[in-house]
C-alpha cells in the first residue's frame, strides 16, 4: 500500500489494479487517511476490493476525472459536468466503469425523458458523458467507449428568439429608467452578445477605451469585443472601480433583467434572447456569419448556424430585387 498522486489529488494504491481516492490534496491528511486504512486491514475490517478484472468504480473514476477536468475548463462548465456525472451515477448505481453498457445508457436516457428533460438537455448530457468515458479509454480504464454508438435525440429545433424591433431596445431602457446598475447590465447584454455568466464575472480592468475582454468564458477562451458608441456612452456614466463590476449574485442579475423585460412588455423573452438579438441584428445589417460567430466567441461556424434562418430571410428579400422585365414592359428578360 502506498500513496499515489494525480493532478494534485491523493489516492491509496493497493496494487497494480486497485486504488482508492482520498479526496484531498493535502499530503499530511492523505497520509493520515492511509494509516486509517492500514489499521482497518490489521483489524480485519478491510473493505472488499473488486477483483482485478472488475476495475475502477464509477464514483472513483468520476472523482479522478473531475480532479483532472477542473484544470481544463471554466468553473461553470465544471459544475455542470459534475452535476451530470453525479446524476448518471445515481441513476445507474456505483457500478464498475467497465460494466457500463449501451443498455445502461438507454436506461439513463429513459430516466431523463420520464423526468421531462428536453431533448437538447439530454443531448448535452450525452455529449459530456461521452467525453468523460473517452478520457477513460485514453487512461486505459476501458477498451471501448459504450457511448460511441449512442445517437443524439432528434427533435424540431426552434429558431432562436430575439427582440422583434430596434424600438424594443429603447422600450427596455425606458423600463429600466435611472437604475444605473441594470442599465449597464442590459447594455452589456444587448451591445456585446455576452452570456450572463460572462457579464457577471466582468471586471473593470477588462474594459479599455474601445474594447471589452471576457476572460472566464464557457469554453475557457478569452474573447475581446469592440465597444459600440452607445455602450461607450453608458460606460462613461460610471467611474471605473476595482474588481467585479456587478456585486449581485448571478441569479439576481438574470432575474432583474427578466423583470425589466416583463415591464417593457417582452415577458415572453429570456435574458439569453438578448444574445440572439445581438447576433440577429448584426446579420440583418449585413454582417457576415463568420464575423458574427467571432463576436459571439463561437469556436466553429457550425455553432453560428442556428441563425441560418436570418440569412434565409435575407435571401427572400434580396431575390425580390431581381430586375424581372424591362422598360418596355413586356416582361421579357432583356
Amino acid at each position: 500500500m502506498r500513496l499515489w498522486q494525480r493532478n494534485g489529488w491523493y489516492y491509496v494504491q493497493f496494487d497494480n489494479f486497485h486504488r482508492k481516492a482520498l479526496n484531498t490534496q493535502d499530503k499530511i491528511l492523505a497520509q493520515a487517511k492511509m494509516m486509517e486504512l492500514q489499521k482497518a486491514m490489521t483489524l480485519e475490517k478491510m473493505l472488499v476490493l473488486p477483483s482485478p478484472d472488475d476495475g475502477i468504480t464509477l464514483d472513483d473514476y468520476f472523482q479522478e476525472y473531475l480532479d483532472w477536468y477542473a484544470q481544463k475548463t471554466a468553473a461553470t462548465t465544471y459544475e455542470r459536468t459534475s452535476g451530470i456525472l453525479k446524476k448518471f451515477s445515481t441513476v445507474i448505481g456505483n457500478r464498475t466503469l467497465n460494466s457500463i453498457t449501451e443498455k445502461d445508457i438507454e436506461q439513463y436516457i429513459k430516466f431523463c425523458k420520464d423526468k421531462n428533460n428536453k431533448p437538447i438537455t439530454i443531448n448535452t448530457e450525452i455529449a459530456y458523458l461521452r467525453a468523460c468515458f473517452q478520457r477513460a479509454l485514453r487512461w486505459k480504464y476501458l477498451k471501448e467507449n459504450p457511448f460511441q454508438y449512442v445517437d443524439f435525440l432528434s427533435y424540431h429545433k426552434d429558431n432562436p428568439h430575439y427582440l422583434p424591433t430596434l424600438e424594443a431596445v429603447d422600450r427596455i431602457f425606458e423600463a429600466i429608467g435611472d437604475d444605473k446598475v441594470y442599465r449597464l447590465a442590459f447594455a452589456l447584454y444587448i451591445f456585446t452578445g455576452a452570456r450572463r455568466s460572462e457579464i457577471h464575472r466582468l471586471e473593470w480592468k477588462d474594459i479599455t477605451s474601445d474594447t471589452i475582454t471576457f476572460r472566464e468564458r464557457k469554453n475557457y477562451h478569452v474573447l475581446t469585443v469592440p465597444i459600440m458608441p452607445k455602450l461607450r456612452e453608458i460606460l462613461d456614466e460610471y467611474s471605473p472601480g476595482v474588481g467585479r463590476i456587478f456585486s449581485m449574485s448571478i441569479d439576481m442579475l438574470g432575474w432583474s433583467i427578466k423583470k425589466y423585460l416583463r415591464k417593457a412588455g417582452y415577458g415572453e423573452h429570456k435574458p439569453h434572447d438578448l444574445r440572439h438579438t445581438f447576433a440577429t441584428y448584426l446579420l440583418n445589417a449585413g454582417v457576415s456569419m463568420e464575423v458574427v460567430g467571432s463576436l459571439l466567441g463561437h469556436s466553429s461556424l457550425q455553432a453560428t448556424q442556428i441563425y441560418a434562418h436570418v440569412l434565409q430571410e435575407q435571401k427572400k428579400q434580396e431575390i425580390m430585387k431581381f430586375p424581372y422585365g424591362g422598360n418596355n414592359g413586356t416582361g421579357k428578360l432583356y
